[in-house]
């Protein structure tokens, strides 16, 4: 063999052991994020026509993941005539309605499972959802 043909067989060799590695590197396992349990705790601010998840800002239908066992809190952050009021079942309810700001209702969700909500005065246009895992 000349040097020559040795020096490619080692460069063939190499360029096979770096192309294995990337490959190894390439499968290897990602966990990524874990992800984090959902909270026992949530509140959710009853503005003038919409609700509002304080925990992730969403609006209409405000959209919260809740620990089985946890609650909820509604606060009424602006005056006028409001409700909560399932949409499935279990029921809940916050009726009757309550105007003043700083008014709360809250409810426990046992189970597992997606509950839907609105305000009675103003129907689905003022929404909301509970997922419980």
């Amino acid at each position: 063999m000349t040097p020559k043909m040795k020096q490619g067989k080692m460069l063939h060799r190499a360029l096979a052991l770096a192309l294995i590695g990337a490959m190894a590197a390439a499968c290897g396992s990602d966990n990524g994020p874990s992800e984090q349990p959902p909270p026992n705790e949530i509140s959710v601010d009853v503005q003038n026509n919409f609700f509002e998840s304080e925990r992730n800002a969403t609006q209409n239908p405000a959209v919260d993941t809740l620990a089985a066992g946890g609650t909820v809190t509604w606060t009424w952050v602006s005056e006028g005539e409001h409700s909560i009021r399932s949409t499935n079942t279990p029921n809940f309810d916050s009726s009757p309605t309550q105007r003043a700001a700083g008014s709360e209702f809250s409810a426990t969700f046992a189970e597992p499972g997606t509950y839907s909500y609105d305000c009675s005065v103003h129907g689905s246009p003022m929404a909301g959802q509970i997922v419980v895992r």
